[in-house]
């Protein structure tokens, strides 16, 4: 049998604020959100904050499903960067496997 496919939630202690753009900052590039977690702070740009934000029991998958008309890159590089960065929420703790 197949190891199952890991599905990804928000650790539910995380606190998450949402950031307004800087005056003039390009919106990509700008922080967009604040996780913190147990003294940990991450501070994720628009994209990251659309991961985040969809984070709610799917797997990576489905993820760059969900994302892939929202943004204009090649699907085996947003699928490359999206298991990279839920690598990185979850090595951190904002994110765990439901």
């Amino acid at each position: 049998m197949p190891p199952a496919t890991p599905r990804y939630r928000r650790h539910p202690d995380t606190v998450w604020r949402n950031e307004p753009p800087p005056a003039g900052a390009d919106a990509g590039d700008a922080p967009a959100s604040i996780l913190l977690l147990h003294g940990t702070m991450l501070s994720l740009n628009g994209v990251g904050t659309e991961i985040w934000r969809r984070c709610t029991g799917v797997t990576a998958t489905e993820l760059v499903a969900a994302l892939a008309p929202e943004f204009e890159v090649e699907p085996a590089v947003l699928e490359r960067d999206v298991s990279a960065f839920l690598a990185d929420l979850a090595r951190h703790g904002f994110v765990e496997e439901a």
